[in-house]
């Protein structure tokens, strides 16, 4: 399926989303980060929306972010039955998050990736941790990607390899999938990993 989205990467990703936001007509959105995607680009974010008369509501996720039960149930807590959009400010964690409390509430999300950590800021599916337990789940893609590069690049070290680690990984998985179907009897189509 081709990617129908809008997607911006660079300096001006910010200005962009005022543009994007102004041309569809949205005024209230919830703003979800964690303390550290707050100061990395949150609070631009905010600024930069309530400098246009939008009502920003930020949800600061506290604890040890991942995508479990208490990180979603945080965000659905915080949400009201108003019409908003989601902004998921932050890496992959923080995006499957909104991705599925947006999906489950029928409302839509804007993904503002404050690392290049993974490849699946336009995915459809997220991985949750559900009785501490990994499970991929349907949810939905972003109305659209703005990634403001000096964010990007201030990112940790770390979370940078992670995201070269994940595209590395795009070449191996094919061969994982081969094995685990020679070696386990898993169900492997020829037309998908051809096609991928």
């Amino acid at each position: 399926m081709p990617l129908s989205l809008p997607i911006c990467i660079g300096p001006n990703a910010l200005d962009r989303l005022v543009a994007f936001v102004e041309a569809r007509d949205l005024q209230r959105f919830y703003l979800v980060a964690d303390g550290n995607t707050w100061r990395a680009l949150g609070a631009k974010v905010d600024r930069a929306l309530t400098a246009h008369d939008k009502v920003v509501t930020p949800i600061i996720l506290k604890g040890r972010v991942i995508t479990d039960e208490e990180q979603i149930m945080q965000v659905l807590l915080a949400t009201e039955p108003e019409e908003r959009v989601y902004l998921a400010v932050g890496s992959g964690t923080i995006t499957d998050i909104v991705r599925f409390v947006s999906h489950r509430t029928s409302r839509p999300f804007v993904s503002l990736p404050t690392a290049p950590s993974v490849d699946a800021y336009a995915s459809m599916n997220a991985p949750l941790i559900v009785r501490r337990l990994k499970q991929t789940v349907q949810a939905q893609m972003p109305m659209a990607i703005f990634a403001d590069l000096e964010t990007l690049c201030q990112a940790p070290p770390a979370m940078i390899a992670a995201g070269f680690g994940d595209m590395l990984a795009k070449y191996t998985c094919l061969v994982d999938w081969q094995l685990g179907h020679l070696l386990w009897g898993e169900r492997h189509d020829a037309q998908i990993a051809r096609d991928a």
